[in-house]
């Protein structure tokens, strides 16, 4: 592909003899935070035991002391480097242990999780326990905790018992109105899978009451039925009905249909 020199045009020659200063320069620039400078990371890298250490074992290519956290930095060793008393990790800056709270802090300024504030972090700086710093800092943090939503314990999907005996448990529902003006009031059981419709000119308490009547005369009377929510079947008229017959009503959950599913595959 041809490449658009005017886009990519640097803004002046790199001096040979100088390349390697540029490129950290061009590093530093990029990767510090604009309230943390350059200077202040030399310092604080020069008063680090733990990265003085390091840079004692980089400058003269021995690694005597492989304890605790310089066995980390061992193990990383061909990706370390050293310039203006800045170390380098790779193009990352290894940040020293004064100054790690300070970058957290940055990083975090805008309350965002764990995974983004790692994600801007792994960008520009390093450090051996960066990540585990992230999780810490975050589980602290007041702001998230009270705005993070809650963890719920979810109840697993129970399936519907299927009844032992026909006619004990119905599934009820109203389908319509047709352009007759009519409905038809329909009542699936839930064993046998058996349906009976009934035609309605009108969906009053009072005439569901009337529909199911007639079919409770020739089937008889259930244990329970399942309805939705709706006005014919909470209103006072119908619990009085029920509760004379001693049949239990079960209502399902507002606005979700398929909890009375039989019924409605039916519909």
């Amino acid at each position: 592909m041809i490449s658009d020199y005017l886009s990519r045009q640097p803004f002046h020659c790199l001096n040979s003899d100088s390349s390697a200063e540029d490129f950290i320069n061009m590093i530093a620039h990029n990767a510090i935070p604009l309230s943390c400078s350059i200077e202040q990371i030399a310092t604080a890298t020069k008063a680090d035991d733990i990265l003085q250490k390091v840079v004692s074992s980089i400058t003269s290519g021995q690694w005597a002391d492989k304890s605790n956290l310089l066995k980390t930095f061992f193990q990383i060793r061909h990706q370390l480097s050293l310039k203006g008393g800045i170390l380098l990790k790779g193009n990352l800056i290894v940040i020293p242990t004064k100054l790690q709270d300070r970058i957290l802090q940055l990083a975090h300024a805008q309350h965002q999780g764990i995974s983004k504030t790692k994600s801007l972090l792994r960008e520009k700086v390093w450090w051996p326990s960066m990540n585990s710093d992230v999780k810490s800092m975050i589980a602290s943090c007041h702001a998230c905790q009270i705005t993070a939503p809650s963890s719920l314990n979810y109840q697993p999907l129970k399936m519907s018992e299927i009844p032992k005996y026909c006619w004990h448990t119905l599934a009820v529902d109203i389908q319509g109105p047709y352009p007759t003006g009519e409905h038809i009031l329909l009542i699936i059981d839930y064993r046998s899978r058996y349906p009976v419709a009934t035609l309605l000119k009108t969906i009053t308490s009072m005439t569901v009451i009337n529909g199911l009547h007639k079919v409770f005369i020739m089937f008889g009377y259930p244990k329970r039925i399942c309805t939705d929510n709706g006005p014919q079947f909470i209103s006072r008229q119908f619990t009085t009905y029920l509760e004379s017959h001693a049949i239990e009503h079960r209502r399902v959950t507002p606005h979700w249909p398929s909890a009375n599913g039989e019924v409605e595959r039916m519909n």
